[in-house]
């Protein structure tokens, strides 16, 4: 059975997904960022003795990503040549993925890596605010 989502990320057109992705002719851009997943997670295992979930997220099926977790995952580590990722585009993308656990979990990875930056964000802006009032 195949769930049909539709998401629209800024700066990409819209993407029609259906999940799962299972297809052996998947598109070597989905084989790769899978591989580059399953290998950041092992990695994060090994470094964290077996608790990724501390940093990636528990039950992440590299297997049932799909091409919008992709879009986002090279936005949050290319951040921010491939455009900036307000909240509310961050949100959107999180109640899409909401229902399926191993999307979800990703996300919340996605979210740990994103969130920093924007603290960093918002403390130059306010910093450049506080600066114009003296």
């Amino acid at each position: 059975m195949h769930e049909r989502q539709e998401f629209k990320l800024a700066g990409h057109p819209n993407t029609t997904e259906v999940l799962p992705t299972a297809d052996p002719d998947e598109s070597s851009s989905m084989g790769d960022f899978r591989r580059e997943i399953a290998d950041l997670k092992m990695r994060e295992e090994s470094r964290h003795s077996g608790a990724a979930h501390l940093t990636f997220g528990q039950n992440v099926d590299v297997g049932e990503l799909t091409e919008a977790d992709l879009a986002m995952w090279r936005k949050v580590r290319d951040y921010p040549s491939l455009g900036r990722i307000s909240k509310t585009e961050f949100d959107a993308y999180q109640a899409v993925v909401a229902g399926n656990v191993s999307r979800f979990n990703f996300s919340a990875f996605l979210a740990n890596k994103i969130a920093p930056i924007w603290v960093r964000e918002f403390r130059a802006h306010r910093k450049q605010g506080d600066g114009a009032r003296k």
